[in-house]
């Protein structure tokens, strides 16, 4: 589990302070939820840490942001200081450890391309069995976005990187899967507006890329132009899942009734299910859309809402009808979620109320944000 954290937090093992800004934290927790270990990586400059996962061999993958100058020295993971993002105001980065979080390589400083867009972060990470690590990456500037995807060997050698195609120059927040071949499924919020501010446009973009960073297909549905009196109209993808006979789950959200081509849809979360060759089985409502994950059945879990505070989770069977349903109480928001072998569904986010619940007896919230992890059987 990770995230980031102000100021000094225990999570059972022992006080992290963090160096300035906000700093990374790590934890691994035993089947229990007890915490093995916690990890505090930071600067003066200020972290952010998106996204963990898991290697075959047991060693972790962490990727996020992080900012630096020639006068302060970026963060260390163990590896010395990350390159400073030089012109960039922040940049992205991998981090591979082993099973008791020590350093195995670093990587800083991941795009080199669109240096005129300050702001870059490594958003989400999977790897495949060869230990080839895919990552997409965000680069924002203040009228334009590019979200791409790369891969990384097992030493953490830069392979390639490839844009998502979208339709989009605001594009934003990007998420991945891969299939049983090691293909990339890669999902990104396609945005146009034509003045580079909103009113603009949402698309609904995902593409298939073989393990060279070859596109197989690409997938980008929605309205064209956006409509001057909403400041955002259009359907948008949020995250993607591939199940064990390498169907794609899509979770995201469309701001008005929208037809993906098997009927109309009304305005919120939304599953869409294609096959592996990017042909619509079905489009249908959910209530959740943050995160998705799909066990070794083909069962779909969804959990959280991109647009509001209500959160929950569902259980959906592979043809879409929705099992069970769980509502938090409380305000709370989903940013990650997985399924072990063994069936447990595990949740990571962020608490925002004085109290939340997920199921059990009340979990006090003692500042104006906690992180939460909790785990569930199905």
């Amino acid at each position: 589990m990770t995230g980031e954290f102000e100021g000094t937090v225990d999570f059972g093992v022992g006080p992290m302070t963090s160096a300035g800004g906000s700093d990374i934290f790590l934890l691994k927790l035993d089947p229990s939820g007890a915490t093995l270990w916690s990890k505090r990586f930071g600067s003066p400059h200020g972290e952010t840490a998106f996204d963990v996962t898991i290697d075959a061999s047991g060693d972790l993958l962490l990727v996020g942001s992080y900012g630096g100058d020639a006068a302060v020295p970026s963060v260390d993971f163990g590896g010395g200081p990350l390159p400073a993002p030089g012109t960039f105001s922040s940049a992205g980065f991998v981090v591979k450890l082993d099973p008791d979080g020590s350093h195995l390589w670093s990587r800083g400083a991941l795009v080199s391309e669109f240096t005129e867009l300050r702001r870059q972060s490594a958003e989400t990470i999977a790897v495949d069995a060869l230990g080839n690590a895919y990552v997409t990456l965000h680069s924002a500037g203040d009228t334009e976005g590019v979200v791409s995807v790369a891969r990384l060997d097992a030493e953490g050698a830069l392979v390639w990187t490839r844009e998502i195609p979208t339709a989009g120059n605001l594009n934003r927040h990007g998420d991945l899967a891969l299939d049983s071949a090691g293909n990339v499924l890669a999902v990104s919020e396609s945005k146009y507006s034509p003045t580079g501010y909103c009113p603009c446009v949402l698309q609904f973009a995902v593409t298939k890329f073989a393990p060279t960073g070859d596109v197989i297909w690409s997938w980008l549905i929605g309205p064209e132009s956006p409509r001057d009196t909403y400041p955002e109209t259009g359907v948008g993808a949020v995250a993607v899942a591939v199940d064990a006979a390498d169907e794609i789950f899509l979770s995201g959200w469309s701001f008005d009734e929208f037809d993906f081509g098997d009927g109309g849809l009304p305005g919120g979360p939304l599953l869409v299910k294609l096959d592996a060759e990017g042909e619509l089985i079905f489009s249908w409502p959910a209530n959740f859309n943050s995160a998705i994950a799909a066990d070794a059945a083909g069962a779909i879990f969804l959990s959280g809402n991109a647009s509001t505070s209500i959160n929950g989770l569902a259980g959906h069977d592979a043809d879409r009808t929705e099992s069970w349903t769980i509502f938090f109480w409380g305000q709370s928001h989903t940013r990650d979620m997985c399924v072990s072998p063994l069936g447990t569904i595990a949740l990571t986010g962020t608490a925002y109320d004085e109290e939340v619940g997920f199921g059990s007896d009340a979990i006090p919230v003692g500042h104006p944000s906690e992180a939460f992890v909790a785990a569930f059987t199905h």
